[in-house]
């Protein structure tokens, strides 16, 4: 161990196996980073920038998700895993207010909280973090069942029956990093209250120090790289395979399965879309039986764009919903004054997602793509009109609604 000062400026203080450790992460980094930039998703001005963000949004994300948490002093992460504008990688759901927490497998804990209005609240388990492998869905669990009269719950988390009287939520003992996900819908964006959620220890104070030992953060260092490149192998073929196998303005169901932490009561649909600025799609879908379902735009690696100033999503009880059961959605970079603008944001090339969650069938919908100097004789007659300042009056009350939710 370095004594001195002057030992510590020398560098005296990494050891030859922490030194490896960050070797590998460099080469690999660098590694990733030529791989992304050897497609052909990169021709593009706001593509090629977008690559640049994604490169660093990945770096962020390891670090927050992989190396900083620790087991034994658990917490709900809502602001370092996908805070809008920020962390946006691998297509957050704008109606998701989502909150990650790590746990040992072998270990105990307390959650509990308030049900709130939200639409749908998940807990999700999931065996491990990509850093690790792929994670594969445990369980999932819905609140409903076990409110008192005032909406609050509670649950104990752990391998074993916690015994009667008690709410259970299994976790998987072969896992140290077991993952939970929320998902608190916000349907009703102004309306929503979400969901209030904690999680403590509760088998006693934590084992060890709160510092990591070094062959610990070894460990979460080459985990890091393996997170990253997990989701390029896992994401990234539905939006740069599948294409070449489906078409550009075609939708294709996406099988992005439980294995990479996907609802397995969800059905995901992708379009890669591609436009000129003086062009729309027509997105038109009829709207089965569903509890929920909504569309977002990202752009082509995978990041959400931006919904706080921006109608980039809708949903359904944002959308407008025509008396025949269609929704007719309009994507294009100029607002064609109508309720169903999805708003490029002036990215020409990019990807739509549409989520369907406990669908009764799964429509495919019809893609069209027209001039905007032409969009309202390809819409029908009765296609309601929207003023610039009715669009203005929605943006800000979608921007508060968002910002209330994440405490800005």
């Amino acid at each position: 161990m370095p004594t001195s000062t002057s030992q510590l400026q020398q560098g005296a203080a990494i050891s030859p196996a922490m030194d490896a450790a960050w070797k590998r992460y460099l080469e690999g980094l660098e590694a990733l980073r030529q791989r992304i930039f050897a497609t052909e998703m990169v021709w593009r001005p706001e593509t090629h920038a977008a690559a640049h963000y994604f490169l660093m949004n990945a770096q962020a994300s390891a670090f927050t998700t992989c190396f900083a948490p620790k087991q034994t002093y658990p917490a709900f992460y809502v602001h370092s895993t996908f805070e809008p504008n920020i962390f946006t990688w691998t297509l957050p759901n704008p109606d998701f207010h989502y909150r990650w927490a790590f746990i040992d497998g072998t270990r105990t804990y307390r959650v509990w909280g308030h049900r709130g209005n939200t639409l749908w609240l998940d807990i999700q388990v999931n065996r491990s973090h990509w850093c690790d492998d792929e994670p594969t869905v445990f369980g999932n669990y819905q609140p409903e069942g076990i409110l008192d009269a005032d909406g609050n719950f509670e649950y104990i988390l752990s391998a074993t029956d916690p015994g009667p009287g008690k709410h259970w939520i299994k976790l998987d003992p072969s896992s140290r990093n077991n993952v939970l996900l929320i998902r608190d819908t916000h349907y009703d964006w102004v309306n929503t209250r979400g969901a209030e959620l904690h999680i403590e220890l509760h088998d006693g104070l934590p084992a060890g120090p709160c510092f990591l030992p070094e062959a610990e953060l070894e460990r979460r260092l080459d985990g890091c790289l393996r997170l990253m490149n997990f989701v390029v192998e896992h994401f990234q073929p539905h939006i740069t395979t599948n294409p070449q196998r489906t078409g550009i303005n075609r939708f294709h169901q996406s099988n992005v399965n439980t294995k990479g932490g996907s609802h397995p009561v969800a059905v995901y649909l992708l379009l890669p879309y591609e436009i000129e600025a003086d062009e729309a799609l027509i997105i038109d879908v009829e709207i089965p039986q569903t509890m929920y379902w909504n569309i977002h735009l990202g752009d082509v690696w995978g990041g959400t764009a931006d919904y706080v100033q921006h109608q980039s999503c809708l949903n359904g009880a944002q959308a407008h919903v025509d008396a025949d059961g269609h929704a007719r959605l309009v994507l294009s970079t100029q607002d064609p004054g109508v309720p169903n603008w999805l708003d490029a944001i002036g990215c020409l090339h990019g990807i739509a997602q549409f989520r369907w969650y406990k669908t009764s069938k799964v429509n495919v919908p019809d893609v069209r793509k027209v001039k905007l100097a032409d969009l309202h004789q390809e819409l029908p007659a009765a296609t309601p009109r929207v003023s610039r300042e009715e669009r203005k009056r929605n943006i800000d009350a979608r921007r508060a609604a968002i910002m209330r939710r994440y405490h800005y």
